[in-house]
């Protein structure tokens, strides 16, 4: 599995991991499906358009409270390239829906992504602005 890079040691969250797959589901068993994950992304030509992805993920949350996590895509000019995903958690309202242990599982669907040059982006992961991990992904030329 690709490799998640955490930012630092928080007391607030674990992140277990962070990647970037073809395709994520959750199970009726609240397991996290990942298939085909992934660091490159091959293209014959920049720009382009890649057509569908999922960044799937794991937290748990240590201290609880009210949290904004947020997923942004960023190239290697720190440029964002997507639309930032925002999805707030409180620990008081999931444990009135019965949820698990405070750990959150990340599901998110990219679609048509615009990759306009070669070379490296990252994956963002934070909550209230403060940066929790990253997956790197490299857009590759195809050969």
């Amino acid at each position: 599995m690709p490799k998640t890079s955490l930012i630092q040691n928080n007391n607030k969250f674990k992140i277990s991991y962070l990647v970037l797959c073809d395709f994520a589901s959750l199970s009726n068993q609240n397991k996290l499906n990942i298939i085909g994950a992934f660091e490159n992304i091959s293209a014959t030509e920049v720009p382009s358009m890649h057509p569908q992805f999922f960044i799937a993920g794991s937290i748990k949350v240590i201290q609880k409270g009210k949290y904004d996590f947020s997923i942004i895509i960023i190239d290697n000019d720190g440029i964002e390239i997507a639309q930032k995903q925002n999805f707030p958690y409180d620990s008081a309202e999931a444990a009135k829906s019965n949820s698990q242990d405070d750990n959150i599982l990340l599901l998110v669907q990219i679609v048509n992504l615009k990759l306009e040059k070669f070379g490296d982006y990252k994956v963002v992961l934070s909550a209230d602005e403060e940066v929790l991990a990253e997956a790197e992904f490299h857009v590759v030329k195809a050969k």
